[in-house]
């Protein structure tokens, strides 16, 4: 791993030890590196969390990278994705192409908890895809929209959006602003969709406190704050918006498939077309970028603990 472990929560599920030895002597190890050590009953509750945290996040920003290959475009350079939020996004799915496909191919296959959430957000995109792309009147589409994605604005909470816009603006430097914004977010918000049906709150979840988990948990608790209006109009009325969270959905839906059916072999395919959709050394220096963005936020993170300690 290229992260500084330090801030990082490691999880230790002591189920192939007898007696707490081992475990004592491993965490004499790890203590020095300076990580949050958690401590989980069973192998259940490990592949439950996990698959709420992991699964999801890798399988949202996987699906980007195939829409990506798909359209045949590069985010960083095209006009629909400059502003800090895709760029962070963009960013993080490099990160992930670029290193071991085997490890998330694993991850998602085979964790028995993770058809559930993929099934579940391949359903909320759907559902999203309803209101706009095959909507013949965007007033009412419009109207609709607010109604089924104000459901998760509401289930996050007011509190916690402002809290996420206000950290992502300390890790960008600068101040959210999306009133030019082309993107419609719909990959986020039907993440906070599935949260919703799922009853996951990500501050509740251990995961989720690892950087790396928590940098698009901000994303999406923060797209439904002051910007939800402006992507929720995209959605129903840009083109060429609507072409792209098509093809989003599509990709969503190939690369749900593959983990329904447990076809490691196809779901690793995909991923390694996506990654070869980038140029080698722009994943090397996403990976350096993120390194940078996630021990930011780790420090942030910090910050916030020794001040409210």
């Amino acid at each position: 791993p290229t992260l500084d472990p330090k801030n990082q929560t490691f999880i230790l599920v002591p189920v192939r030890v007898e007696g707490d030895l081992a475990t004592q002597k491993l965490e004499e190890l790890l203590r020095p590196l300076g990580p949050k050590i958690v401590y989980l009953s069973s192998a259940g509750e490990h592949d439950k969390i996990t698959a709420d945290t992991q699964v999801l996040t890798h399988f949202t920003l996987f699906t980007m990278g195939d829409a990506w290959r798909r359209l045949g475009i590069t985010p960083s350079v095209h006009p629909t994705y400059q502003n800090p939020v895709d760029d962070l996004k963009a960013l993080m799915t490099q990160r992930l192409l670029s290193q071991n496909l085997d490890v998330y191919t694993g991850i998602a296959v085979e964790n028995p908890e993770a058809r559930r959430q993929v099934q579940e957000y391949v359903k909320s995109l759907h559902g999203l895809m309803q209101f706009s792309i095959r909507a013949r009147d965007s007033k009412a589409a419009l109207s609709h929209l607010r109604g089924f994605a104000g459901v998760p604005r509401d289930y996050i909470g007011r509190d916690k959006i402002r809290e996420a816009e206000e950290t992502l603006e300390a890790l960008f430097g600068k101040k959210l602003d999306f009133q030019d914004h082309l993107n419609s977010q719909t990959s986020l918000i039907a993440k906070g969709v599935t949260w919703t049906v799922l009853g996951i709150r990500p501050g509740q979840n251990l995961a989720f406190k690892s950087p790396p988990y928590e940098i698009l948990s901000l994303m999406t608790h923060a797209i439904f704050g002051r910007g939800f209006d402006t992507f929720l109009h995209n959605m129903v009325n840009n083109s060429q918006t609507q072409e792209h969270d098509y093809v989003f959905s599509t990709s969503a839906a190939a690369l749900g498939e593959d983990i329904l059916r447990a076809d490691e072999a196809t779901y690793k395919k995909h991923l390694e077309e996506a990654r070869d959709h980038f140029p080698q050394q722009q994943l090397i220096e996403a990976r350096a970028t993120t390194d940078g963005l996630i021990s930011k936020l780790a420090s942030i993170q910090a910050e916030k603990t020794a001040k409210s300690s």
